[in-house]
């Protein structure tokens, strides 16, 4: 997490892809949970309720990919579908994408049996067998780079090029991203798992980019 001493906290997710915390989410919140429900049993838990009752409280919003849907940025298979026309086709290093392509094939067919082609493929099951690829050292001294092998390094940037692309400019925002961002006050958290800048725009289309800060 970005740590930010004033305002609105604002964490962005970086490698490696795919790990999320909702098992220990639950697991904790099930906690605190138990711990509400007894909290007036004992005179000790009193106490812990009456010292918790004195905490200054604070809000925190958990944004995933769908926040970003109503301003028009691709999720998922769209956005499968944009980078794979977009890398496929290519030549040099470039061209490694199309073999990393057949070769992920070829593993679901093998070792789940599995017969997939190109538009059935999930995204981030094919962006973990990259990663899996690179991290473990396959690729052996053809390892391209430290920050992963040609395919990885290709397909990031061309995310980074559609989101570029398809975020709108902070004017032409749904009003429901304004309406969010002039809810948030000092002291809330925002956690976000998404590349993007919508909130970021937002804050400073209503005149709270200081939030961030």
């Amino acid at each position: 997490m970005v740590a930010y001493p004033r305002g609105t906290q604002v964490a962005r997710r970086r490698q490696p892809e795919g790990l999320t915390g909702v098992s220990s989410g639950r697991l904790v919140g099930a906690g605190v949970l138990d711990w509400a429900r007894g909290a007036a049993d004992t005179p000790d838990r009193k106490e812990d309720a009456r010292i918790m009752s004195q905490v200054p409280r604070f809000r925190m919003f958990i944004l995933g990919a769908g926040f970003s849907r109503p301003a028009g940025l691709p999720l998922g298979e769209e956005l499968w579908r944009l980078v794979r026309s977009r890398a496929s086709g290519r030549t040099g290093r470039a061209a490694r994408f199309d073999h990393d392509l057949e070769t992920y094939l070829r593993y679901r067919l093998e070792c789940d049996g599995i017969r997939l082609n190109p538009a059935g493929i999930d995204f981030e099951d094919f962006l973990a067998f990259l990663d899996l690829e690179h991290y473990l050292g396959l690729a052996g001294s053809d390892t391209w780079s430290n920050d992963g092998n040609e395919s990885q390094c290709m397909v990031k940037r061309l995310i980074g090029q559609i989101l570029v692309e398809c975020t709108p400019s902070a004017d032409a925002l749904p009003q429901l991203y304004c309406d969010f961002a002039e809810q948030l006050t000092y002291g809330d958290y925002v956690l976000s798992f998404n590349y993007d800048t919508v909130l970021e725009r937002a804050l400073e289309h209503v005149g709270r980019a200081g939030l961030e800060q």
